[in-house]
């Protein structure tokens, strides 16, 4: 089954990612180790674009804080 018809955006750092997404609506994060491709492919998601966050180097991997945790890390709705 062919995948659904979506805009596709590769940003280069976080601010980016997170402007991409207010303005395009209804998308998801794209971030590697998903099942959102076959998701796509059955119609049980139709976004209208996928935000890939493999693109930038300023969007790889996780870095702890001075209190243990992680910084936030941008949510698709749901």
């Amino acid at each position: 089954m062919a995948l659904p018809t979506f805009g596709y955006i590769r940003p280069s750092d976080l601010t980016t990612a997170r402007e991409a997404h207010a303005d395009a609506g209804d998308a998801r994060y794209l971030a590697g180790g998903q099942t959102l491709i076959p998701v796509l492919k059955q119609r049980l998601a139709q976004p209208a674009a996928l935000i890939d966050l493999g693109g930038g180097s300023g969007l790889k991997g996780i870095t702890g804080t001075a209190g243990g945790g992680a910084p936030p890390a941008p949510r698709a709705p749901r």
